[in-house]
């Protein structure tokens, strides 16, 4: 039983930390896009986090794949790929990258191939430091410089439909739900309070 209840609160805490983190995320996102070129955005973020990207450079060279692993294995569906990139008007190597393209399995297997994605427009959400993985930190920092991390742009691919507010609020209450039944007070404790109160 106490296996139990200690699996339900790592569950309920995940998933309210995470639903959290989304929420917060999905508010800051309005229904219609910003469109904004990599340069401009390097320059000035908007604060509605729907962008419509234009005018980059993929450095596909620099890309890095992360993926978590149980029981050393790969767990399928999840790997993620972090793709720096510039302004189209800039040359590899002319300067840091300032922005970093995420792209979920779910995302990769849709566009098939990085090739068929519109550098000269395509959409994303921006997201905080909280995505990027220690691992993907410390690779691009191998090749970019320490600290070239620190204030990357991190854009997660795709468009924002409504379903994802939906989702994050539901794994919010989800999480809360789970944390509220393990503390509730139970019988005992209430009538121990009564009984402490007399």
């Amino acid at each position: 039983m106490n296996r139990f209840i200690f699996i339900a609160f790592i569950v309920g805490v995940y998933l309210t930390i995470s639903g959290g983190y989304d929420t917060w995320i999905q508010f800051g996102t309005s229904s219609k896009p910003t469109t904004i070129s990599v340069a401009e955005l390097t320059n000035h973020i908007p604060d509605n986090r729907n962008l419509n990207i234009t005018d980059s450079c993929f450095l596909e060279s620099e890309a890095v794949t992360y993926y978590r692993t149980s029981h050393y294995r790969k767990i399928e569906g999840s790997e993620i790929t972090f793709i720096p990139i510039i302004p189209d008007s800039y040359s590899e190597g002319s300067e840091t990258p300032k922005v970093l393209l995420k792209i979920t399995d779910e995302k990769m297997k849709e566009v098939k191939d990085l090739s068929s994605v519109d550098r000269k427009s395509f959409f994303g959400i921006r997201k905080t430091h909280f995505d990027m993985e220690n691992k993907v930190k410390d690779f691009l920092e191998d090749h970019f410089g320490k600290g070239s991390t620190d204030n990357m742009i991190i854009i997660e691919y795709g468009k924002w439909n409504s379903d994802q507010f939906i989702n994050a609020v539901l794994k919010l209450l989800a999480g809360l739900v789970i944390l509220g039944f393990i503390f509730r007070p139970n019988e005992q404790m209430i009538k121990e309070g009564f009984n402490f109160g007399k």
